[in-house]
């Protein structure tokens, strides 16, 4: 897979215009998502960060490809512009359903944010995760130890968790979050279990080398066009393309 996910992201970039070099190379059909906002989709675009991609001057004004976004542990994706069109006001009878359930959802986010923020104060305040957990009508879920790559956890508490500094005392750290599924979770960090680069096998090893190889050179390319830019004048026509 990371073989596969380097070729998919080295194609990429080296035929930035297009994902069909890319696509013939791996054997993969280009596939086509829905129309979606800068802050909502559907499918693979639920994903914060496929939006944030879409949405880049790269990708967006530049009709160039992303960069490989990694999804999940397994889950690489690249994106290229098929189609935009400006956002726009519909008639209010075409969206009335869509204002009442958008209307439903916040409620139901606002309300999750109240419940959790009450739990992290009371589990902050000393009482236990799982009692107060069970006192809401919810369950508190023991995951164990978890990898910064694990996708047995929702990525942005993965991403949280590890942004957590450990207490000196070793005592555990509770906090919360919204997430971007309109969900509000709770988590606790309760220990701290440092990798081991030696355990990692020689496949792996290079693996992670090559992408650090990668990402450091496609950071210095943008780096370099970003300069290029700014010392000149640049005139885009987008409704050409």
């Amino acid at each position: 897979f990371y073989t596969q996910a380097e070729t998919l992201s080295n194609m990429a970039f080296e035929h930035a215009d297009t994902l069909t070099a890319a696509a013939q190379q791996l054997h993969l059909p280009i596939q086509t998502s829905g129309l979606f906002t800068r802050d909502n989709g559907a499918g693979i675009a639920a994903d914060p960060k496929v939006r944030q991609a879409a949405f880049s001057d790269d990708v967006l004004s530049g009709g160039k490809n992303s960069e490989a976004i990694e999804l999940t542990q397994d889950h690489v994706v690249v994106v290229h512009l098929k189609d935009h069109k400006p956002a726009a006001l519909r008639p209010l009878d075409e969206v009335r359903g869509d204002i009442r359930q958008a209307l439903s959802i916040e409620a139901a986010k606002t309300k999750a944010r109240e419940i959790g923020e009450v739990m992290v104060r009371r589990i902050k305040g000393g009482e236990d995760a799982a009692a107060v957990a069970a006192q809401l009508k919810l369950k508190w879920e023991r995951p164990g130890f978890v990898a910064r790559q694990d996708s047995k956890v929702n990525p942005q508490i993965v991403e949280a968790l590890f942004r957590l500094v450990p207490a000196a005392d070793a005592k555990p750290m509770f906090d919360g979050q919204a997430l971007s599924s309109g969900d509000f979770a709770v988590y606790g960090l309760y220990a701290v279990k440092e990798g081991d680069p030696a355990s990692a096998d020689e496949k792996t090893v290079r693996s992670l080398k090559s992408s650090l190889v990668r990402d450091l050179g496609q950071g210095t390319f943008k780096a370099y066009v970003d300069a290029l830019r700014e010392s000149m004048k640049i005139t885009g026509y987008t409704d050409k393309l």
